[in-house]
């Protein structure tokens, strides 16, 4: 997207037409019947080309949301509005006159009490709940020091990104009765019995309706003559609807195994066993709870088991507990925070297990975010995550503490997040910090899950280095850490934001936003090379991949001399580049070529020099040279088998028993991170391949 120049320009020119509109008020209002219908064909246009067009979403203006009480506002009318302003010690009375569309935001019309109506766009509302029970109908709410703004389309809206700015009020609230509604005054709501709120949460519950069953139950609970009794029931089935839609803390008790406090739980459960002693579903909690304690306590975990409920599902969130092995959060001089190992670790040891604070999958969005003001294009997975990342810290104010501890960039440095002075969450802070620490969470191959985006809190703290000593991976929202090398005590983690298979220039650039320059072995090989080297490599890289990388494998089984002699000549040009500055570690750009040529050498029987290709390849890995040796790229793996192969064809055994015992000793985990030589499907494709 950062290429679409058309974007860029439309998101340039809503800046200019925002800043020129500031402080002004609208010319003309449009009227209450012309309003709605533009909102209904302009939804209707907009959801028409929903699956031809991106969805795009322009932010031209960052604000902090509100953090004074609402009884020190003071409360003012549409008309009083003016534009690309926040209306500071303000607030709206407002009312929903129409139900409410959603493509990217949240849109619905509003009107106040004087009649007047505007539009009104949500943003960062909860992902998982449907639009139509975000904001329904005739709802009545209060917004908090309100922005307005000019839309792209070029009307004006109000604007709501931070949800904490946001109040629903019943319309037996005081603060609605009070006031004279020029079109229509709110009817006041049937009080219902403790019985009637229950069977109404109950039959919101069997529809899934879970936000509604919360309601129904909590007014039931202040309902005035509800009995002690009354109030345990309706307590209790609002404490496992909480648990449906992850308020853990509301949940009370049983909120302790959503926020992994597995202790508590098993105190709770073991309660519930002893005076019911019969109860299925709690001997069930109970064994699932003793699971969580060990895998929180000693990082026993069943990978088998986790792959295979990850296969299950294309959004997987699993049910495991995280572990956390002997690191520390530590000071690092000039670089911030880091993790630092407390004891000698081994290769291959697990070091963190830790389940995803936030996800989404590709199936989960659809949308590109443009910020006007930082100049920074989002992709759509960046802008639900950071919905569901202020949803989770909404229902669960005890995570906050670690969540804003998080980097967020050097803007934020030296500012205290609002959430720590008060109760409210700065959703472009959330954005910020899921900017900066998100995750590409990508599977194996044979995978159906692809390229989601998954924020984890403690690995956010490892900081870069191109060639990492640390290995993670991914099953389902569990990310998985390894130590690539026996490490020592003090030893700090590193991991790479960028991939080591990348040339300098777009390493460098995958930083940027970081604003650091990294100092590390390869980045220090690739200064030292003239740039016109590294240009030269970089457009035969380029070429390689645009096409010769699957061409070449194709035309061998056409004219097998022509396309290895091609590929041959594309690999010589490429390390010759390696050779003008003298280079003989980290000559990574080899490594492609290097396993198509060992792959098309085998296919024709010529063996010699499919063994010497794949060989060249484990010794740019500097594979094999100790056990605690050997780069890490997503093609190791792949070079081994087929090396493996060919002592098998050619009935070299001991060879390739050797090289089975150093890939045990020296891989341990595959090259790409993942636990699946670990688990059943790996062992079982070796056994089939190898006989091991």
């Amino acid at each position: 997207m950062e290429n679409n120049p058309e974007f860029l320009f439309r998101a340039a020119h809503h800046l200019a037409k925002s800043e020129s509109m500031r402080g002004k008020k609208p010319t003309h209002r449009i009227p209450r019947a012309k309003i709605i219908q533009i909102h209904d064909q302009q939804h209707s246009y907009e959801k028409h080309c929903q699956s031809t067009v991106p969805l795009e979403m322009i932010t031209s203006l960052i604000y902090k949301p509100c953090t004074q009480p609402l009884s020190s506002l003071q409360r003012i009318s549409l008309t009083d509005l003016v534009i690309e302003i926040v209306h500071r010690g303000k607030y709206l009375l407002l009312r929903t006159i129409i139900q409410p569309k959603k493509i990217v935001e949240i849109k619905t019309i509003v009107e106040d009490p004087e009649g007047n109506v505007e539009v009104f766009e949500l943003y960062n509302q909860n992902p998982d709940r449907s639009h139509k029970d975000v904001i329904p109908n005739d709802s009545i709410i209060i917004l908090k020091e309100p922005y307005y703004k000019i839309s792209p389309g070029g009307g004006t809206a109000l604007r709501c990104d931070h949800p904490t700015d946001l109040i629903f009020l019943d319309t037996n609230d005081i603060l609605v009765q009070t006031i004279n509604w020029k079109t229509e005054t709110p009817k006041i709501h049937k009080i219902q019995t403790a019985a009637e709120y229950k069977t109404l949460g109950n039959d919101c519950f069997k529809q899934g309706k879970f936000y509604e069953a919360i309601k129904a139950y909590s007014d039931g609970i202040s309902s005035l003559g509800t009995s002690d009794p009354e109030i345990s029931v309706l307590k209790l089935n609002r404490s496992q609807t909480y648990l449906k839609v992850h308020h853990f803390e509301a949940a009370l008790n049983d909120s302790f195994y959503g926020l992994e406090s597995y202790d508590e739980a098993l105190v709770q459960i073991k309660k519930l066993l002893e005076t019911d002693p019969g109860n299925v579903d709690g001997k069930k909690e109970l064994t699932s709870i003793m699971t969580r304690i060990e895998e929180k306590e000693k990082g026993i975990y069943n990978f088998d088991q986790m792959l295979k409920e990850a296969k299950k599902s294309s959004t997987p969130r699993l049910d495991y507990a995280s572990y956390v092995g002997p690191v520390q959060l530590t000071e690092i001089a000039e670089r911030g925070r880091g993790l630092v190992l407390t004891e000698d670790v081994r290769k291959g040891q697990l070091i963190l297990c830790t389940k995803a604070f936030a996800i989404t999958y590709p199936t989960e969005c659809s949308e590109v975010h443009f910020n006007a003001e930082v100049k920074l294009v989002e992709t759509g997975d960046h802008v639900v995550n950071t919905a569901r990342a202020i949803n989770k810290l909404q229902n669960n104010p005890s995570l906050s503490s670690s969540f804003f501890q998080l980097y967020a960039g050097q803007h934020r440095i030296g500012e205290t997040s609002s959430t720590i002075i008060s109760e409210t969450i700065d959703s472009f802070w959330v954005s910020d910090i899921c900017s900066m620490n998100t995750f590409d969470v990508s599977q194996d191959e044979s995978s159906i899950n692809e390229n989601a985006a998954g924020l984890f809190l403690l690995p956010s703290f490892i900081n870069h280095v191109c060639c990492e000593n640390v290995i993670r991976s991914y099953i389902g929202d569990m990310m998985i850490v390894r130590a690539a090398y026996d490490l020592a005590q003090g030893t700090e983690l590193f991991l790479t934001y960028a991939g080591i298979l990348l040339p300098y220039e777009e390493r460098t650039k995958a930083l940027e936003k970081h604003k650091f320059i990294c100092n590390c072995t390869l980045c220090n090989l690739d200064r030292a090379e003239t740039v016109t080297i590294r240009e030269k490599r970089r457009l035969l890289l380029d070429k390689y991949q645009q096409e010769y990388r699957f061409l070449m494998l194709q035309e061998n089984f056409h004219n097998p001399t022509k396309a290895i002699g091609e590929m041959l000549k594309m690999m010589t040009d490429i390390e010759n580049t390696y050779k003008e500055s003298g280079r003989e570690r980290y000559r990574f750009g080899l490594i492609e070529p290097l396993l198509a040529l060992g792959k098309m050498y085998g296919d024709t029987n010529d063996t010699e020099n499919a063994f010497k290709s794949y060989k060249k390849l484990l010794e740019i890995h500097e594979f094999g040279l100790s056990t605690n040796t050997g780069l890490v790229s997503p093609f190791l793996y792949q070079g081994i088998i087929g090396l493996l192969r060919l002592y098998y064809r050619t009935s070299q055994i001991d060879k390739a028993q050797h090289l089975l015992k150093l890939l045990c000793q020296s891989l341990v985990v595959t090259p790409t991170g993942d636990d699946r030589i670990f688990v059943e499907e790996n062992r079982k494709d070796l056994a089939r391949l190898f006989g091991v």
